[in-house]
């Protein structure tokens, strides 16, 4: 049955996840915090909400009568900072997101305590603090929201051991017990901006089974990113992010829509999954849409 769909936020990867998304949603909303953004010319209707970092923003009142009106069959969030929001209206309003359970949400938008969590599990994880540390070549990240790397004060960062070597993202979708349907790792070949611009599915068994092991000791929901860093001495898990990943086309491409997989999890169907094609490779380039004029 095709759906009325939201997508919470509109990164630079919205349009590809919006073509996608077509073959399931009869009608898809988004919106975001910047009217000129690309979801705005994409998207069969759009909506200008504030940003989250707001002091005033409150998700429920901003997206209550947005859902209402537009008939929201199913919501999508993207934007890491409103994860939790999210997780917890679902929770209290029975709403159709496709989000993992607030008390996973809590712990993985935090890396301080994503990187407590790895150790408590026995998952590999480079060194963290909360401080500078007292060895040469940290990596300085925010402790919350998106991106790898922070500068300024100490506040609300994390300073993390420098791990060489080659990076991974493993595209993971999750039945509505927390069970994997699909784990597929995929090789970070360039990133610009924290974007994979060029990636490769591979068959990696390591990283497989880690991943294995972090969902049989957590409930995950839906779709899910995790990263890791592999070099001789072993693989170094750093982040997990309960949401969609913006290289997740190319799992996609390797697999199936899982656009078209998202209701049937919240229904709790089974879902068979298909073979993998490993090796498929992307590549991705820069096209322009005009906007007013």
């Amino acid at each position: 049955m095709a759906m009325n769909l939201m997508f919470d936020c509109s990164p630079a990867t919205v349009g590809t996840f919006i073509k996608l998304a077509k073959k399931m949603a009869k009608k898809i909303v988004v919106t975001d915090c910047n009217e000129f953004c690309i979801a705005s010319k994409l998207a069969n209707n759009f909506f200008v909400v504030p940003k989250a970092s707001d002091d005033n923003y409150e998700l429920f009142k901003v997206h209550r009568s947005i859902l209402a009106s537009q008939k929201i069959d199913l919501v999508i969030p993207l934007l890491q900072e409103t994860l939790l929001d999210w997780a917890t209206f679902k929770f209290l309003e029975f709403w159709p997101v496709i989000i993992s359970p607030k008390e996973t949400i809590k712990i993985f938008i935090d890396k301080w305590e994503t990187y407590n969590w790895f150790k408590e599990n026995n998952i590999p994880t480079p060194i963290t603090e909360l401080n500078s540390g007292n060895w040469q070549g940290n990596k300085v990240k925010p402790r919350f929201g998106r991106g790898g790397n922070a500068t300024g004060n100490n506040t609300d960062l994390i300073y993390q051991e420098y791990i060489e070597g080659q990076e991974y993202t493993t595209d993971v979708l999750c039945d509505k017990l927390g069970s994997p349907i699909y784990i597929v790792p995929r090789k970070r070949v360039q990133v610009e901006s924290g974007i994979s611009f060029e990636g490769e599915v591979v068959l990696h068994n390591g990283i497989v089974e880690f991943v294995k092991q972090i969902c049989s000791k957590i409930k995950f929901i839906g779709p899910i990113n995790i990263q890791c860093i592999e070099n001789d001495k072993g693989i170094w898990f750093t982040e997990i992010n309960p949401r969609i990943g913006g290289g997740l086309p190319l799992s996609i491409e390797a697999t199936e829509n899982w656009f078209l997989l998202f209701p049937k999890i919240l229904k709790d169907k089974k879902i068979k999954p298909k073979n993998i094609k490993y090796g498929t490779r992307m590549v991705r380039y820069y096209n322009e849409v005009y906007i007013g004029g």
